[in-house]
C-alpha cells in the first residue's frame, strides 16, 4: 500500500526565493505555494501543514485559514506571531510554531555590523575616499571598549557572544 504524501501548502508569492522546495521535501511532500485566496480556497482542504510569513503580502491569513480545516500543524517562518493571531487560530488545536532563534545569529552579525559602522566612522571613510582625501583616523581598538546589551532574549545574547569574541 502506497502511503500518501503529507500536503503542505505555503502561503506567499511563489517566485520567492525562500519558498524553493528542496529536493528532499519534494520526495516526501506534496507542496503548493500561492499567495491567491482563490487558489488557497482550492488547495488548503487536504492540506496537513501551513506555511506562512516572511513574504509578507496583502492576504488575510484568517481568511484562508476557513479553508484549512484538515491542517494539524500551522507554522510561521518569522519569529513573532502576536500580529497574526485571529481568534479561530487561537481557539483551534493545531500547533503553531515559529522560527524563533533561527535569525538569531545572522541578526546579532547585523547589530555588530551597526556598532562597527558607526564606532569606526565608515561614512567618513567613504566620504573621504570618494573625495579622494586621507584624513586620519582613530585607531582604537574594540578590545578597549565594553559594549552593553539592551535586551537579552536570542539575538541579544547572540550580540554579547560577538562582543565576547572580539575582545
Amino acid at each position: 500500500m502506497t502511503r500518501a504524501r503529507t500536503r503542505v501548502v505555503v502561503l506567499s508569492a511563489a517566485d520567492r526565493p525562500h519558498c524553493a522546495p528542496s529536493r528532499a521535501a519534494r520526495g516526501c511532500c506534496e507542496i503548493a505555494v500561492s499567495a491567491d485566496l482563490d487558489e488557497l480556497a482550492e488547495l488548503l482542504p487536504g492540506a496537513e501543514v501551513l506555511v506562512f510569513g516572511l513574504a509578507l503580502t496583502s492576504l488575510d491569513l484568517a481568511a484562508a485559514w476557513k479553508h484549512a480545516r484538515t491542517v494539524r500543524w500551522a507554522h510561521s517562518l518569522s519569529a513573532g506571531v502576536e500580529d497574526i493571531l485571529f481568534p479561530a487560530l487561537v481557539r483551534s488545536s493545531v500547533p503553531l510554531t515559529n522560527a524563533r532563534g533561527v535569525f538569531k545569529r545572522a541578526l546579532a552579525e547585523f547589530a555588530v555590523l551597526g556598532i562597527l559602522y558607526l564606532y569606526k566612522r565608515v561614512r567618513r571613510l567613504v566620504e573621504n575616499q570618494r573625495a579622494r582625501q586621507w584624513m586620519g583616523h582613530d585607531m582604537t581598538l574594540m578590545a578597549d571598549r565594553v559594549m552593553g546589551v539592551v535586551g537579552y532574549g536570542a539575538i541579544g545574547r547572540e550580540c554579547a557572544m560577538l562582543g565576547r569574541r572580539s575582545a
